[in-house]
């Protein structure tokens, strides 16, 4: 009898073709038509496609100063981030109950771009500690029942705060020391209270190691998953030890078991050559649990980083081409939404369009 490790593995087997998965997996067929008044083909009309969001996730882990750093003296982007990225992970040192620069950076995100979501990022878990105290319990508190009950008291304070002065905020990510020593009950309470607290803020847990260190479980301590987890969030160094990336696969199988979206971090120090980078990068886009790649780095990606070669370049399309005899454009597109302008002579029109697993067909009249 097979174990269950190995089932879950032939499930869904490395890939022989990593390019070729992850297109697959992420692209679906768009078919335009161009027609005139009487519904005729078109021919020679020239249509231009531009993909104005992708519903695979870009981001990158940041803070304040990274942000503002986009702008010059006159307060103008220095970066149009929302040509490659669609969310923003901000890297609190402090509590964000406690962070009105907080809200500043939202406001710069959505200076940057309006489609862009603010996602908040507690790595030490900060948010919910009393008094802002970025210590272990057993540094400050003689008795752990009632630090945990403080911790719960103040997740629901927090939560409410968040959920009706941040409304850009859509997700708390809450590290898995943090979980470890609150405790398995205390854990079940504590995203339980969030929950209650600001329903629409999902809730996911960063697990260190899981992707680099080969003797790392991906539940602990026999860890319960409450129903409220919604995101997993991996990150990987590229530099130092690692597992092999068919190793990486067969543990993003496992962690596809919890039925949460996962989020993977690069965290990439720029001592890897460029093809293994990209190597990475389409391993993990070519995984069906996987949701959204985040860079974390020193410095924000430049225009011509590898990141955003892959992420601009080589994840969306934009492309301008005319129709043959048929008036008719086939592609396979990177799954979200489009504008489309078609143009013959004076003659134009713009359509938007979503294009989700199955076949989209649209038709525009000129």
């Amino acid at each position: 009898m097979l174990s269950f490790l190995a089932l879950v593995i032939l499930q869904n087997p490395f890939p022989a073709n990593l390019e070729a998965d992850r297109r697959a997996l992420r692209t679906s067929p768009l078919v335009v038509d161009i027609v005139d008044s009487s519904g005729r083909s078109v021919n020679g009309a020239r249509v231009t496609v531009k993909q104005t969001r992708s519903e695979f996730r870009f981001g990158f882990v940041t803070s304040s100063a990274a942000l503002l750093g986009l702008f010059d003296q006159s307060g103008q982007a220095g970066m149009n981030l929302s040509e490659g990225y669609n969310l923003v992970k901000f890297k609190d040192e402090t509590s964000l109950w406690h962070q009105a620069n907080t809200l500043d950076r939202l406001l710069i995100v959505e200076r940057l771009s309006p489609r862009m979501r603010g996602f908040g990022f507690s790595p030490v878990g900060s948010v919910f500690l009393p008094e802002n105290l970025e210590l272990l319990p057993s540094r400050f508190a003689r008795n752990q029942r009632d630090f945990r009950a403080k911790i719960i008291d103040k997740a629901a304070s927090d939560a409410g705060f968040l959920s009706t002065s941040i409304d850009q905020l859509d997700l708390l990510t809450l590290p898995g020391s943090l979980v470890s020593d609150l405790g398995q009950n205390s854990w079940l309470s504590l995203f339980a209270t969030v929950q209650s607290a600001s329903p629409s803020l999902r809730l996911g847990i960063r697990h260190e190691g899981y992707l680099n260190d080969p003797s790392s479980d991906l539940i602990p301590n026999g860890w319960l998953v409450p129903k409220e987890l919604r995101t997993l969030t991996l990150p990987i160094s590229l530099t130092g030890t690692r597992l092999s990336m068919k190793s990486a696969w067969e543990r993003l199988n496992l962690a596809s078991v919890l039925g949460v979206e996962v989020h993977i971090v690069i965290q990439d120090s720029g001592e890897v050559s460029p093809g293994e980078v990209r190597q990475w990068l389409s391993l993990f886009m070519a995984h069906p649990s996987v949701v959204a790649l985040i860079h974390e780095g020193p410095e924000l990606p430049t225009s011509d980083s590898i990141w955003a070669n892959f992420t601009i370049r080589q994840s969306k399309i934009n492309l301008s081409q005319n129709t043959g005899t048929s008036g008719r454009l086939t592609l396979n597109a990177f799954r979200g939404d489009y504008e489309i302008l078609a143009q013959i002579g004076n003659r134009q029109a713009l359509r938007r369009i979503t294009v989700e697993k199955n076949l989209t067909r649209l038709r525009i009249t000129l």
